[in-house]
């Protein structure tokens, strides 16, 4: 399956965001969006969402425009997942997950055991089972946001589109979300993910998706950006990336000069 973003554009007023931004995410492939503050980042994931509508240009999943989507449809395909949860109430963590499900089931129709297994399931993939229970305003913000993704799995959908998934969370944590992100594209879930971190895309990102001034360039493979000079351009900084040898391989890093 394979979401494709053709030729977007969009403005906010006369202010333009986006020129002509194309690219495709397949299934079992993840992207890394990169970008300064202000470059369309956000406005580039709530319009393939359908939170927004383009000047021109069309997202379309397996096909079919996402603009010609109810909400319902939507959420078969594409799952979002926020970078925190904004109103943190005492659900439990299965019942947040639970939530998920809403897309699956009819207008006044509650979840039943099939939807609290998967629920579960959800949690045990992500290694949260033992959460289930707690509430999720006790939790850790990196144990809130893989309820989010579990929250985002039990929708069965195709595609999980990402805002800054690590942003406020510590350096372990982060690690740990991205090693969850990196298991569920191995599983065969398409992830297209926004991030400030350059270190988390080259190490993380199957591609990577540079959006200065609206203007976007895909890089299929990390290693492309190597010589450093195109994320220099990016961040209107020096750097350099460096490769490391660590016990799962080589790894790309971004360092100023």
């Amino acid at each position: 399956m394979k979401l494709e973003v053709s030729s977007l554009s969009f403005s906010y007023g006369s202010k333009k965001i986006l020129r002509n931004v194309t690219f495709s995410l397949e299934s079992g492939r993840s992207t890394a969006l990169l970008g300064r503050n202000g470059s369309g980042k956000t406005t580039l994931l709530r319009i393939i969402l359908g939170f927004l509508k383009p000047a021109c240009g069309s997202v379309s999943v397996d096909g079919k425009e996402v603009s010609e989507m109810n909400h319902r449809e939507r959420a078969k395909f594409i799952a979002y997942i926020p970078q925190t949860l904004t109103d943190i109430y005492p659900y439990t963590a299965l019942e947040t997950v639970l939530m998920g499900r809403a897309s699956s089931l009819s207008l006044f129709q509650h979840p039943g055991k099939k939807d609290e297994e998967k629920a579960l399931e959800a949690l045990e993939i992500l290694g949260i089972a033992h959460l289930k229970n707690r509430a999720v305003n006790t939790l850790s913000g990196g144990e809130r946001q893989l309820v989010l993704i579990a929250r985002a799995i039990v929708q069965d959908a195709s595609f999980m589109i990402m805002d800054e998934p690590t942003a406020s969370l510590d350096y372990s944590n982060s690690l740990l979300v991205m090693e969850k992100i990196e298991e569920l594209r191995q599983d065969g879930y398409g992830i297209l993910y926004s991030t400030h971190s350059p270190d988390t895309a080259l190490q993380n990102g199957s591609g990577i998706l540079l959006l200065s001034d609206g203007v976007s360039e895909y890089i299929d493979n990390p290693e492309e950006l190597e010589d450093g000079r195109k994320l220099s351009e990016l961040y209107n900084r020096q750097l350099c990336i460096k490769s490391i040898k660590t016990e799962k391989g080589r790894k790309l890093v971004c360092v100023p000069v």
